[in-house]
Parts: C-alpha cells; sequence; structure tokens
C-alpha cells in the first residue's frame, strides 16, 4: 500500500485506522467527543496513544523544527566478525591444517588457534607498529645508499644422502634426517658478496629438534 510512491507501513496503517474510527465515532455522536481547543486531547485519541506520549512527541516537533527522528531503543548491532584475508594469509593457514592432517591429527579451532598464536604469523597492534618502523627505517637507509648486510643459517645431517621417491606436490615425503650430526653454517653477505671471515661452521650440541634452539 502506498501513497505517492511512499510506502504506508502497518504502523502508519494502524493509526490511520485509529484516526478513522474516532472520526466516524464522532460523526455517530453527532459531536465533537473533546472541543476543538483541546487538539493535544483530541490527537491522543484519535491516535490511540496516551496524552503523554502525544505531549511528548509535540515537544520533540517543536525543538527540532519539525524534524522528527524514528523513536524506540535501537538495539546495538553486533560487529561484524567476518575478516577479509588476502591469499598469503589464507594459504599459511591452509598449510597448518595440512601439517596436522599430515601428522594424524584433526584440527579444531582452538587448535588452530594456539598454533597460529604461538608461531606469531599475524601481528598484533603494537607488532604491526614495529614493523612499519622498520619500513621506514629500511627505506631511509636505501635513500642514504646503505650498505645491508645480511646473517643466515642453516645446516646439514653429516649423514647426508639422495634418495629418488616420488613425491606429492604438495606435502613431501617423510625422511629421516637426524641419523648423524647436524652441523650448523652461519654466514653474512650482502648484495656484493660474503663477509671476509665471517662464516661460521660448528655441531650442534643435540641431533633432535628444530636446529634453531642451539643457536643459542
Amino acid at each position: 500500500m502506498s501513497i505517492k510512491g511512499k510506502t504506508i507501513h502497518s504502523t502508519e496503517r494502524n493509526i490511520i485506522n485509529n484516526v478513522t474510527k474516532f472520526c466516524k465515532d464522532e460523526a455517530r455522536a453527532e459531536t465533537l467527543l473533546f472541543p476543538l481547543f483541546q487538539a493535544q486531547k483530541r490527537a491522543a485519541s484519535g491516535t490511540d496513544v496516551s496524552l503523554r506520549t502525544s505531549t511528548r512527541i509535540k515537544k520533540k516537533d517543536i525543538s527540532t523544527n519539525g524534524q522528527l527522528s524514528r523513536s524506540g531503543k535501537h538495539l546495538k548491532r553486533p560487529e561484524a566478525r567476518n575478516t577479509i584475508m588476502e591469499n598469503f594469509d589464507m594459504c599459511v593457514l591452509r598449510n597448518i591444517v595440512n601439517e596436522f592432517y599430515a601428522n594424524n591429527k584433526i584440527p579444531s579451532l582452538s587448535q588452530l588457534r594456539s598454533v597460529v598464536k604461538a608461531r606469531k604469523i599475524f601481528y598484533g597492534k603494537e607488532e604491526l607498529s614495529w614493523r612499519f618502523r622498520f619500513l621506514r627505517e629500511m627505506k631511509k637507509f636505501r635513500e642514504a645508499k646503505r650498505n645491508f648486510v645480511y646473517i643466515d643459517e642453516t645446516w646439514l645431517d653429516s649423514n647426508l644422502s639422495s634418495e629418488k621417491c616420488w613425491r606429492d606436490e604438495k606435502i613431501g615425503a617423510a625422511i629421516k634426517d637426524s641419523s648423524g650430526h647436524h652441523l650448523i653454517v652461519v654466514h653474512a653477505g650482502s648484495e656484493s658478496g660474503f663477509v671476509p671471515n665471517a662464516g661460521l661452521i660448528f655441531k650442534a650440541g643435540s641431533a633432535i629438534g628444530d636446529y634453531h634452539g642451539q643457536m643459542n
């Protein structure tokens, strides 16, 4: 139902019905139910609302120059919990889930959250602030033509051997690589090459676990 393109909702239709009924009651009584100078009472009775409500609406109409807003309590909508992720982040999460299945474990949301938090894959506000600071400093140093020296490490097994086997493109074959001693190789270099006398090779104290723990 609409009037000149305006949709009349159920609340408005009820008000129209109440006003129509009020007018018919006066017509049947052949008299005014309330005198004309009691406009507020006539409006309250005609719209079937309390006199207090009618008076409050009238006062608000005067204070806002006729621009009335919707009344009633406005419930606060819950914030959207959906997060738009980049392809890289989605790939990281997918790889973690694949690790669970590779270890014959069923991933759950709580377990996935624990792994992500432990690996510090997604940065919080403080970490992001430091990262932005680092990028700004790097940009400043590059503009100043500063020389950057990078340090990296790797490891090799003393019994390292080459094996041929078919493997899936996404998940490699499980190969026992801790049968011998771990040798850790550390070096520093820049775009000009390795830094002279900066190489270091030493035997790890244990061949079990991640070699990063031996770097200390």
